[in-house]
């Protein structure tokens, strides 16, 4: 057949600036505009008012290269707002309308939570530049019913045209419960850990043949699982964000079964089988995902990688190629075992370094996915008076100057570095590590050798480099000067510790040796060729 291209965007977090949501938002050059404050952002892992313009920018991308199948990897949405989800349906319905764009949704972790969803409370910057924060609780003193988040099965309504349910139009169309694509039809059960509690929630997944030949498995992933002693019903659940594929094993096994039926399926039809979800199956960092645990402690990112007995799982169920979002990261990680492999393309999210989607070309014996990046767009000079506006006069942040969507991203990244990763995982004795010492000084304390062109550079701006790297993958390494990344790519497990600093700090080199050789790999190993396809180099 020929080669079918299509869109993968993940974690698109759409917030309307030009929604109403309450308030009267500020007024620039002569439109009004609901901005969420610099002061959330800065220490956000995501942007929240530039969204608006890169969705339309990928989506613009996506038509300007002929592409019109376009999936959502889930957290389409800022937090679930009504608001939020009727300006997004507006804008996808349109692309639809006037473009043919066909779009299959999954939701990710801030788009639906659990029953009766749960309220959310926002910063805004106000008429005058003062912050302004209005909540969907009926109790907060600025009520704005509209930014609750609903729960299944209603908080897929706004989107029930874009794959959840049925249209007349698919060629093929079925659920892990069988044809039905009603609600009620697609229920199963989660308890408690004390066994005391139950509820039946909706499952969201659903398999779609969008062309021909093809057919895309969209997994929904969330797990909600009850609490032994909820406090309310709106904290009646566990939030799904640390669960994912973790949690699947425990309370959706029924979706391995579906896995392992439609792969024997699509092998005797002879259908090509993508998996989609919005939370990774293997871990994105390639196992070091878990050496996060050994610097960070509890704290660390490491309860958000799913454990190894998810992809054995899956292996177990035919193994295949899997898009996931959710860790705004941009790697592409495998396992294999026998003449089986399972692979794992985590696609980077539109509001968080490096920006960008996926364009993804699969022939007949190949799949080629390239990355589409958004760096280069303008950013809204409209937002950057609204920040300044909202600092009075203090100093600026470098996001305000940014040229470009990118350079506004990086210097983000570095703000999280000093305002939010280092604040709040590192452990309280290795905190200050960043803003005291040298390269150098960290290089004699780990064992490392540096280039003497780096000794004098401070040890923050190696951590930068680190996060960038952990993050971007090789996207990043466009932005990290040659000579840091000779020296990393060089690095090892250095052998003895003798103190608790050093020890920290070897496990950090030896982590940012792994980020930068792994940024090196092509986009997809020859693993692929047990999944099915063939890899493009």
């Amino acid at each position: 057949m020929d080669a079918f291209r299509f869109a993968v965007i993940a974690d698109a977090h759409f917030h309307d600036i030009e929604a109403d949501y309450g308030f009267a938002g500020l007024v620039l050059d002569g439109g009004r505009l609901a901005l969420r404050s610099f002061a959330e952002t800065r220490i956000s892992t995501r942007v929240f008012n530039e969204s608006h313009r890169a969705l339309h920018v990928a989506l613009d991308q996506v038509l300007a290269r002929g592409i019109r199948h376009v999936v959502l990897l889930g957290d389409y949405s800022d937090d679930g707002q009504r608001i939020t989800m009727v300006g997004l349906r507006t804008i996808l319905l349109r692309y639809e309308r006037v473009h043919g764009i066909r779009f299959w949704a999954l939701p990710g972790n801030h788009d639906i939570f659990a029953l009766e969803g749960r309220h959310q409370t926002k910063e805004f910057i106000g008429a005058d530049g003062a912050r302004v924060t209005v909540s969907s609780d009926p109790d907060h003193a600025r009520h704005v019913a509209g930014l609750h988040c609903a729960g299944y099965p209603e908080g897929l309504t706004p989107m029930a045209k874009f794959g959840y349910f049925r249209r007349p139009d698919d060629l093929h169309w079925e659920t892990p419960f069988g044809l039905s694509d009603r609600a009620e039809d697609r229920v199963y059960e989660v308890v408690s850990p004390n066994g005391e509690t139950r509820h039946r929630l909706m499952d969201a997944s659903y398999l779609v043949e969008p062309v021909p030949g093809v057919w895309f498995m969209m997994i929904d992933a969330n797990v909600f699982a009850p609490l032994d002693h909820p406090a309310s019903r709106a904290d009646a659940f566990e939030d799904s964000t640390a669960a994912g594929w973790n949690g699947m094993m425990q309370h959706k096994p029924f979706i391995f079964a579906w896995i392992a039926d439609v792969q024997e399926r699509a092998r005797r039809a002879g259908k090509k089988l993508l998996m989609f979800s919005h939370y990774p199956v293997l871990d994105p960092f390639d196992d070091h995902g878990r050496g996060e645990a050994r610097l960070f402690g509890a704290k660390s990112f490491a309860r958000r990688i799913p454990q190894p007995d998810v992809g054995e799982r899956l292996l177990s169920a035919g193994g295949g190629i899997h898009f996931s979002g959710h860790l705004h990261v941009h790697s592409t990680t495998t396992h294999d075992k026998g003449e089986s492999s399972l692979v794992n393309i985590a696609v980077p999210s539109l509001v968080a370094f490096p920006a960008a989607w996926k364009e993804v070309s699969l022939g007949a014996e190949e799949i080629v996915p390239c990355d589409r990046p958004l760096g280069d767009i303008a950013c809204d000079p409209r937002i950057a008076a609204a920040y300044r506006l909202e600092n009075r006069g203090g100093e600026d942040h470098p996001c305000f100057s940014a040229g470009s969507y990118g350079a506004f991203l990086k210097a983000h990244m570095r703000g999280l570095v000093s305002d939010r990763f280092i604040a709040r995982d590192w452990p309280e004795q290795m905190a200050d590590l960043p803003g005291r010492i040298t390269c150098g000084e960290a290089c004699a304390v780990a064992g490392v050798t540096p280039p003497s062109a780096l000794a004098a550079l401070p040890f923050f701006e190696i951590v930068c480099d680190w996060y960038m790297l952990r993050n971007g993958g090789a996207m990043a390494r466009a932005e990290i000067e040659p000579t840091r990344l000779a020296f990393y790519d060089a690095l090892t497990l250095s052998p003895a510790a003798i103190s608790d600093e050093a020890t920290f700090l070897n496990t950090f080199f030896a982590m940012l040796g792994h980020y930068a050789r792994q940024a090196r790999k092509p986009a997809i190993s020859h693993a692929l060729q047990g999944a099915g396809l063939s890899a493009a180099e």
